[in-house]
């Protein structure tokens, strides 16, 4: 039988490309379809420019996403004029590693300096990416994304836009405040809105497993204790109301905070449409930050999934029937 085909979804790298490379040799060992980048390769980590290249070298299928960080180099390089508060605004992100790593020693000077590939791969990486696996009915569709969609507009409009430019022109067009993209998506606003994806699980990094504390996470915690911290940079699941599905995973194990860098891989192999359950190989690698030596952990994380086309219509179906049930008549109690 052949080996089971993977595609493998890369959290937030932050220019911590030792982690990078180790998490993709230790990858290299599964058959895999697809590697998918969910953004956030440059600023707070000591590589920012390395993790570009090592992207860019790849010579497997890939897909790179954009994330909240490129957007805003790629806003400050347009200069104050498209965004008065662009330069400023990245600079409290933790730009100055980038620049460094262009030695560049402000915007400006970036500019002149960044290489032009770079740019380009900047500006091409895509917002979204969708893949299905599994056939016919029973089906389990994937949306990945930096932070998730825009909560307040229909996603298959959203599905259509491309790359930054085209981002830009969509937040134009909507009058959004550039702020308020969705690359800014906040996590408590997404655990709102699971909706929104409706049809799809979302795999998103954005936020960091350790700074998610909400009542639909998995709370990876003990009866004594509030809160886990050892296992807090285990990729995170948030869950459909009642527990039954997983609505979104979160891969952001936080490497730029000391943290990890991780890698979750999906197969249709893993895939088990009768019981709702799918089995995700997880591999992560730990930053240099904490440690001089990056060797990866795999392990196997199980969830519960929903197949179904539509996941609000399938709890509007079971909420209207419960109210029939509820409403029937019986006898004397025919009128009021």
């Amino acid at each position: 039988m052949a080996k089971s085909e993977y595609i493998w979804a890369i959290g937030d790298i932050h220019g911590y490309n030792q982690s990078l490379q180790a998490v993709l040799n230790a990858i290299s060992s599964y058959n895999n379809k697809k590697l998918i980048f969910v953004g956030d390769y440059i600023d707070r980590g000591p590589e920012p420019k390395d993790v570009i290249n090592t992207i860019t070298n790849i010579k497997e299928e890939k897909v790179t996403l954009l994330g909240e960080h490129e957007f805003l180099l790629l806003n400050a390089i347009e200069g104050e004029a498209s965004n008065p508060k662009a330069v400023l605004e990245w600079s409290k992100h933790g730009y100055e590693n980038t620049l460094k790593a262009y030695e560049a020693h402000d915007v400006e000077s970036l500019k002149a300096q960044i290489d032009k590939h770079h740019l380009e791969f900047i500006n091409n990486l895509q917002l979204f990416h969708t893949e299905t696996l599994g056939s016919g009915k029973k089906q389990l569709n994937l949306l990945f994304s930096h932070a998730g969609p825009f909560l307040d507009f229909p996603l298959e409009e959203q599905l259509k836009i491309q790359h930054y430019k085209d981002f830009r022109n969509y937040i134009n067009s909507k009058n959004i405040a550039i702020e308020e993209n969705c690359l800014n998506n906040d996590d408590r606003l997404l655990q709102k809105s699971l909706s929104v994806w409706d049809g799809y699980l979302l795999v998103h990094g954005h936020f960091r497993t350790q700074y998610r504390q909400n009542k639909n996470r998995l709370q990876y915690a003990s009866k004594d204790k509030d809160y886990n911290y050892d296992m807090s940079d285990i990729p995170n699941p948030v869950y459909f109301p009642g527990g039954g599905a997983v609505a979104a995973l979160c891969i952001d194990t936080g490497v730029d905070i000391g943290g990890k860098l991780t890698a979750v891989g999906f197969s249709e192999e893993n895939i088990d449409f009768n019981s709702g359950k799918m089995l995700l190989k997880v591999v992560q690698v730990d930053s240099s930050r904490r440690t001089k030596s990056f060797h990866p952990v795999t392990f196997e994380l199980t969830l519960p999934f929903t197949d179904e086309i539509s996941w609000l219509a399938k709890l509007k179906k079971s909420l209207f029937h419960s109210k029939k049930k509820k409403a029937k008549p019986s006898g004397h109690q025919h009128h009021h």
